[in-house]
């Protein structure tokens, strides 16, 4: 990540991770996700490559079984979530954030994440754009 931001400096306007961490959880106006993602990598160990390969993979795999469980728990092809569920971006399976409209006494749009099992790509896809016609 310092090698990046140091490439990239002009354009971050930081030194380093640190600085940067903390620019952004100053930053009011700033979303915070990923940054205690980001505090946490950097107290690992620093990994030689075929140990990170190892790692991620494992990981990979993890993530896209826990996916392909639930579906079979609960007999179904998309699973909905209002919190963001990191499963989807680390196991490669579709995800994608559609805004739901819920008609109360007041309008309120609900950010909901659906996430599918790996290959459901455009069956996912063709779910986000009837949810969004509906709405």
């Amino acid at each position: 990540m310092n090698s990046f931001i140091k490439a990239n400096r002009s354009q971050l306007q930081v030194k380093d991770v640190y600085e940067l961490i903390q620019n952004y959880r100053q930053d009011r106006e700033a979303s915070p996700f990923g940054m205690d993602r980001l505090e946490d990598a950097l107290k690992f160990d620093k990994l030689e490559n075929k140990e990170l390969e190892a790692f991620a993979t494992s990981n990979i795999r993890r993530a896209a079984d826990w996916i392909d469980s639930l579906c079979r728990q609960f007999d179904c092809g998309f699973l909905l979530s209002t919190d963001f569920v990191d499963c989807w971006s680390i196991s490669g399976s579709p995800s994608i954030v559609v805004p739901l409209v819920v008609k109360t006494s007041k309008k309120t749009v609900l950010p909901v994440m659906i996430g599918a099992q790996f290959g459901s790509d455009e069956e996912l896809l063709d779910l986000a754009k009837f949810l969004a016609e509906e709405n």
